[in-house]
């Protein structure tokens, strides 16, 4: 096991060094002791012209969130690093969102992008989704980018696009108004099914899911109310609405779409969330994320494309 006073040593007799200029892959996973002050021996000498590395791992080092600065200026600094492996360490949503938008801002005269690999670490389902469009952004084989959301990838798509204007559109299937609202609507569904459960042990079960979301994932789950959102977003979006879901009922998507401030579309489907889509909702589907995306008339499916597509059942992303 290194310590961070070994990787001091390591960057200065090694890495550093001129015969070993040719060194492309450090690989000091599951390194526990390194903490940020190693991290930080490495960013003092990402600039350095011997510092050639294209992979630099570090997966389950038992990072934390004061190791996000410098691992964002050694993306920042340093040339040709390829692939940044930090999964499965304790990075928190403020240290992966820095280091994601590093990759993203990193100037093309230092190379490749870096691919950033984050699985593993207690971030928020935005922040992934953030790291999954600053790489493709950064890769730089994308245009406008839309999102297209399912239950609660309906409900961090349009979190996401709340704050980020340059998403080009969105299509939300089963989104969810308000989290608590749900909450109480599912407990209320339990009781008239005689499945009633006492108030003590509800209210002790929800502490306990509060509880290990916030100190998990960094975030209150209670707060989760898309509602106090859709009256500043103005993305393009389509709201998909299941008439007979049993989980999220199709009020929420009908008072999401009815308080949305932006140009939006409403098409509500027979079934619930996860049944085959009709052929209608794919097409419609297919013409609203041309439109919006401005797709070129060359690079868009042909009708034979949607069509294939309808026959394999998809219910959405």
């Amino acid at each position: 096991m290194l310590s961070s006073e070994a990787v001091h040593s390591l960057v200065a007799q090694i890495v550093l060094a001129e015969p070993m200029a040719a060194l492309v892959e450090l690989d000091l996973s599951h390194n526990v002791h390194i903490g940020a002050a190693g991290i930080e021996a490495l960013a003092s000498a990402a600039a350095h012209a011997h510092f050639n590395l294209e992979q630099l791992r570090l997966r389950g080092c038992e990072l934390d969130g004061t190791a996000g600065a410098p691992l964002a200026h050694i993306v920042a600094a340093a040339r040709g690093l390829a692939e940044l492996d930090v999964r499965d360490n304790s990075l928190d949503d403020a240290a992966v969102t820095a280091i994601a938008r590093t990759c993203e801002g990193r100037p093309e005269s230092l190379g490749r992008p870096t691919a950033l690999l984050v699985d593993g670490n207690p971030i928020a389902a935005r922040v992934f989704q953030l790291v999954v469009l600053a790489q493709m952004r950064a890769a730089g084989h994308v245009g406008t980018i839309g999102l297209w959301g399912h239950y609660t990838g309906a409900v961090a798509a349009l979190l996401h696009a709340q704050r980020d204007p340059t998403i080009g559109c969105l299509v939300l299937e089963g989104a969810v108004a308000d989290l608590k609202q749900l909450i109480s609507e599912w407990t209320a569904k339990g009781r008239e099914q005689g499945y009633a459960v006492p108030a003590l042990v509800l209210a002790a079960a929800l502490r306990m899911i509060r509880r290990t979301v916030r100190q998990r994932a960094g975030f209150e789950p209670f707060e989760i109310k898309p509602m106090d959102k859709v009256g500043s977003c103005f993305i393009p979006a389509l709201f998909v609405v299941a008439t007979s879901d049993p989980v999220v009922q199709p009020h929420h998507g009908r008072q999401l779409h009815a308080a949305y401030a932006g140009d939006k579309n409403l098409i509500e489907v027979d079934g619930d969330n996860l049944s085959a889509r009709s052929q209608f909702l794919l097409d419609s589907a297919a013409i609203f994320v041309t439109a919006a995306l401005r797709v070129p008339p060359d690079l868009a499916l042909d009708a034979g494309a949607v069509a294939a597509t309808g026959e394999d059942g998809g219910a959405g992303g």
